[in-house]
């Protein structure tokens, strides 16, 4: 199987449509969502009979074309044949178990941060099978990845993970149930964060590690991190909650630069609250 990420906002997906399709043979599933005026799709390609790789170019005038007649054939229960793209019934109106271990098979071909954007985008979809889905991406992720111990957005691509927000932030934590699995989380690139989406974590007693600096390994800060969005007023309270727990197990802090840098009473009395 290859798969091809369309580089868009995955949460977005969830909105649109969850079907599987064939595309001159190759067995695909994807989230079809309206991006403007512009309908992307994520594609599972079969590698065993796909002879040659579609262009970027190609998927975006296959999934437009299928968006404007999607409406036409959604209430058939026949396929309908548009060029070379057969629809079939969307797999939300398939039993659960199917839409579950359609997108398991799939889970096993990703990184565990692109696992947990896609577990998140489907907990948050309409379908009945939504929440069954959810679950077998993230066990099926959790056993190919030795666990959710750990997750770093730099396995993503930047441009990505610049523009998840605390929203999405927060949908991830939660589907994967990170305030009781997680124990390193590094927020690397998400610099469209203000800090509401950590939340979720709060009174983690699992929780060891927690990188804000927004960079990744051997980066330093670029002027774009001059004056991040994320905010201490919004953070310092989720941090307090987790370190003053009872059975903390918080060793390692990473702040941007800019609030080592800042001088402000918010922050400086939180370092010395901290310790540092």
């Amino acid at each position: 199987m290859v798969v091809t990420l369309i580089d868009t906002k995955w949460p977005t997906l969830a909105s649109g449509s969850l079907m599987s399709i064939h595309l001159k043979g190759q067995s695909q599933y994807g989230l079809m969502s309206p991006m403007s005026d512009v309908y992307y799709m994520l594609w599972f390609c079969d590698a065993k009979s796909a002879t040659t790789k579609p262009t970027h170019p190609t998927r975006m005038a296959i999934t437009r074309h299928v968006s404007k007649r999607r409406k036409q054939s959604e209430s058939k229960s026949q396929p309908q044949n548009i060029n070379d793209v057969v629809i079939l019934p969307p797999l939300s109106h398939s039993p659960p178990n199917l839409v579950a271990d359609a997108w398991a098979n799939v889970t096993t071909f990703l990184l565990k941060s692109e696992c947990a954007l896609l577990a998140a985008a489907i907990d948050n979809s309409q379908y009945p099978s939504a929440y069954s889905a959810c679950k077998s991406i993230v066990a099926t992720a959790a056993l190919h990845h030795g666990g959710w111990g750990s997750l770093d957005f730099a396995d993503i691509a930047k441009s990505l993970a610049a523009k998840l927000n605390d929203e999405d932030i927060l949908e991830i934590l939660v589907s994967i149930n990170a305030v009781d699995t997680v124990k390193s989380l590094k927020l690397t690139h998400c610099v469209g964060i203000v800090g509401h989406g950590l939340v979720s974590l709060r009174g983690s007693v699992v929780l060891e590690q927690l990188d804000l600096s927004l960079v990744g390994p051997n980066e330093s800060p670029s002027s774009s991190l001059d004056d991040p969005m994320i905010r201490p007023g919004v953070v310092v309270p989720i941090l307090y909650s987790i370190i003053d727990k009872e059975g903390t197990s918080m060793k390692h802090l990473q702040l941007p630069k800019k609030w080592r840098d800042d001088k402000s009473q918010v922050l400086g009395n939180s370092l010395l609250w901290f310790g540092l």
